[in-house]
């Protein structure tokens, strides 16, 4: 039995549809029941990282194994072992995996971000178990193409992709883009345009839910869309389980005030992370409550202001660097943490 993760951001309809997309996501039990043969490659990888964000794991497995022969696989088998640890699946899809690897090297036409975003995926997987050969054999194929992939360097637009009479991503690019994914490539999407995002989704599976204006593989679309799209590109979860470290860096915007969730599942592991702020005050509390060993934690804030004052790690001052954007009003930094205890960090800008 799945414990269900919980959202709190303090938004009755945001939280609404949160709700609503894990509990689709939950409630999936059998792949074929879906009739795969109408779900594309990007629908399946899709719904494949909205099962591992809500911890349905046996149904990501049964999404990935339906994404082997395709250039999605190589994205989604990465994505499987960072969420869930299960290294071993990089043995069970040995094939699959020399298969893919094969196609890029056959195929120029591969979308650069299935090839990007996949050979990333699986260096890290591979580095994860300290297959140093295996990893660099993939990270050839990650361009090394000269770009500023810094979240203070979104463009401020709107995807035009997310408007009213078209919600749905049709590409790679398109799905990395709502995951805030940072890449060659992609359209980086500010914080704000991040939230937007995510409530327009939200919002569009209630409307479609309520009316029943769209079928239930729109609704299954859909609410894959909006988890990963909060917990991925909101929060900024970047899981490393294998190597018990989970990145969370989250972008937040200007007009959220706070939000809570509860019940993050990381492989064996579980943990809640909330934040509140108060005026130019921002306060993150972080607990491990289920695990074998604590996890290590890299929190990467990204906030609104033009510098950090103070930063307090579990109410003593520390003394970290910090960078700014004068041009967005943005500040990150960066924090290191044993998830021993509960954490606190609280960092004043301006």
């Amino acid at each position: 039995m799945i414990t269900p993760i919980t959202f709190d951001t303090g938004i009755g309809p945001l939280d609404s549809g949160l709700e609503q997309s894990r509990d689709i996501l939950l409630d999936c039990s059998d792949f074929q029941e879906l009739t795969t043969e109408i779900f594309e490659d990007l629908e399946i990888l899709s719904l494949t990282l909205g099962w591992l964000g809500v911890g349905n794991y046996p149904m990501a497995y049964s999404g990935l194994k339906a994404l082997a022969d395709t250039p999605a696989f190589g994205w989604a088998c990465g994505t499987y072992v960072a969420w869930t640890g299960d290294d071993y699946i990089l043995n069970e899809m040995d094939g699959p995996i020399n298969k893919w690897k094969g196609h890029l090297d056959s195929d120029p036409s591969v979308s650069s971000i299935y090839r990007n975003l996949g050979a990333g995926a699986l260096a890290a997987a591979y580095h994860s178990r300290r297959d140093a050969s295996s990893a660099q054999s993939f990270e050839k194929y990650i361009s090394n193409e000269k770009k500023d992939l810094s979240r203070n360097n979104a463009r401020i637009q709107e995807p035009d992709y997310l408007t009213p009479t078209s919600t749905l991503p049709e590409t790679p690019e398109q799905l990395a883009t709502i995951l805030g994914t940072r890449h060659q490539g992609v359209a980086i999407l500010a914080s704000d345009q991040l939230y937007w995002a995510c409530k327009k989704l939200n919002r569009v599976l209630t409307d479609s839910l309520n009316l029943e204006i769209k079928n239930p593989t729109d609704h299954l679309f859909l609410a894959s869309l909006s988890i990963t799209c909060f917990l991925c590109g909101l929060v900024g979860i970047l899981p490393d389980v294998p190597s018990g470290r989970v990145t969370i860096g989250p972008n937040i915007p200007e007009e959220s005030n706070g939000f809570k969730i509860q019940g993050l599942r990381l492989g064996p592991d579980t943990i809640d992370f909330s934040y509140m702020r108060k005026e130019s005050e921002y306060t993150f509390v972080f607990e491990q409550k289920k695990g074998r060993v604590p996890l290590n934690l890299v929190f990467q804030p990204n906030l609104c202001g033009s510098k950090i004052d103070h930063i307090y790690v579990d109410g003593g001052l520390a003394d970290l660097e910090w960078q700014a954007d004068l041009q967005t009003s943005r500040v990150d930094t960066q924090v290191q943490l044993y998830l021993d205890k509960q954490r606190q960090v609280t960092i004043l800008s301006t």
